[in-house]
């Protein structure tokens, strides 16, 4: 149904918005500003992604070698994620990814992408017949590392006070959001319509003091859900509240999870929807507020191709950043004797079997982490015993 025409503007809205967001400083006073402090993830109990550096198990997690090292690892209080094969859908958890198409422009990170994410060391646990060809370019090139800002996976007090309603009423329009908490995200939902010239829903935080540094970061990582509709990230360098935004247009896959990407390099300077030409890049180590947005247009006019007046749901997870790293060790276990496994000579991967010599740090040169150096040795110990265990059997 389209939602065009004349429709009764409301005032009380419009002002409650200006005053949440400090515009108007009479009415201000009565709901003073505060800074968005952006929050810490309180757990990594999700296993659909971890942002803590962690040892990943790949294999199938009902047979003794990947079972047994798991536990072997949670004894020695080692920080673990499992992931069963060949589906690579995280253990206990919804899967990453569908056989939907993604739309580039959603830039979801496939299966193997999604096991690299703050992995230190990844365990491929591997019996003879299994196919090695879904490694692919996991032991080549960069993962990604992530940290969380915002943790909206269990219930947020501050939501409420971080976020606010910046809809079209601020132009004359009718159209009404919200951001509320429900089964375990955020939720941006609400009504978007055209009357009244109207056309976009957004929730915006208000202004950071201090500004949130992320100048070591490579750009934004949302976890969400959303319902099949284009959608914006928007990022401020300024206060003011005009002042130029820094948009990127992401498509959802309706009713299915994604891990979308956004690199800071692609951010597009706008002014009310419009590209400004010679505007400096996006600088973000100052980044004042984050908004998100469905709207009729894309930029200059342009029409967001998806967009449909009427109902719409966006549910968020996290929100954080990310930034290439080099891929993590890539270990294969398997009681399968050296010579049998031909399949799995390369040097970019370590084969362990039950008469592999112990790891030590020299192996690696100088690449690895203080924390891989300290959790390699320990961690190459157990998996020599697990498959030392299984050989015998």
């Amino acid at each position: 149904m389209a939602h065009s025409g004349s429709q009764s503007w409301d005032l009380g809205r419009f002002l409650k918005t200006m005053a949440f967001f400090n515009v108007i400083p009479l009415l201000s006073r009565m709901n003073p500003l505060q800074t968005s402090e952006p929050a810490r993830a309180s757990s990594t109990s999700d296993a659909e992604i971890s942002f803590q550096p962690s040892v990943v198990v790949v294999g199938d997690l009902a047979a003794p070698m990947s079972r047994g090292l798991v536990q072997e690892l949670r004894t020695e209080m080692i920080p673990v994620r499992s992931y069963p094969w060949p589906q690579m859908s995280p253990d206990g958890a919804q899967a990453i990814s569908s056989p939907d198409p993604v739309p580039s422009s959603a830039q979801s990170l496939s299966p193997w992408e999604t096991i690299l994410v703050n992995a230190a060391l990844v365990i491929v646990c591997w019996d003879a017949g299994q196919p090695l060809s879904t490694l692919g370019g996991a032991v080549v090139g960069t993962a990604s590392q992530e940290q969380v800002l915002f943790d909206y996976r269990s219930p947020q007090a501050a939501l409420s006070e971080r976020w606010g309603a910046l809809d079209d009423v601020v132009m004359g329009g009718v159209s009404a959001s919200r951001f509320d908490w429900a089964d375990g995200a955020a939720v941006f939902r609400g009504r978007v319509s055209t009357a009244n010239s109207g056309g976009f829903a957004s929730v915006r935080t208000r202004n950071a003091d201090p500004a949130y540094d992320l100048g070591a970061w490579h750009g934004i990582a949302l976890r969400l859900k959303g319902d099949g509709q284009r959608y914006k990230l928007i990022l401020r360098q300024d206060s003011g509240w005009d002042s130029v935004a820094y948009c990127q247009s992401f498509d959802t896959l309706a009713g299915h999870w994604q891990t979308v990407h956004l690199p800071f390099a692609a951010m597009v300077p706008t002014f009310r929807a419009k590209r400004v030409s010679g505007a400096p890049p996006l600088d973000p180590s100052r980044i004042r507020s984050m908004q998100l947005m469905l709207s009729k247009f894309e930029y200059d006019g342009a029409l967001n191709p998806t967009f449909t007046p009427g109902d719409f749901e966006l549910q968020v997870k996290t929100i954080g950043v990310y930034r290439p790293v080099p891929v993590p060790p890539v270990w294969v276990l398997t009681p399968t004797a050296p010579g049998q496994a031909k399949e799995l000579e390369d040097d970019k991967m370590r084969l362990i079997t039950a008469v592999t010599p112990p790891w030590s740090a020299s192996d690696a040169g100088d690449a690895l982490s203080e924390q891989q150096k300290d959790w390699l040795p320990r961690v190459d110990a157990l998996c020599r015993q697990v498959v030392r265990s299984i050989s015998a059997d």
